[in-house]
């Protein structure tokens, strides 16, 4: 299933309180993508989502998240053992 940034599912935004945020802790984000917050942690600035350091929290915030998954699709490889 593609979602588009703007489209991104309002129950997927934590509420606090009231007030929904945009912005998903590091074990949100983890959960999320299905991958570990160690990993999530490592890969930084490098080769992660962008994030926002807040004092010293990061988070990161939904569109962002969403935008950077799908730029991760991997290159379709040719088909194996195609006869022309």
């Amino acid at each position: 299933m593609q979602i588009h940034p703007d489209q991104v599912p309002s129950a997927s935004i934590p509420a606090i309180g009231r007030v929904s945020s945009p912005y998903l802790t590091r074990r949100q984000t983890a959960e999320y993508l299905s991958v570990s917050e160690k990993w999530l942690a490592q890969s930084g600035r490098t080769s992660g989502p962008p994030f926002y350091k807040f004092g010293n929290q990061c988070r990161y915030l939904v569109a962002d998240v969403v935008s950077w998954a799908r730029q991760q699709r991997a290159p379709q490889s040719p088909a194996i053992g195609l006869v022309r």
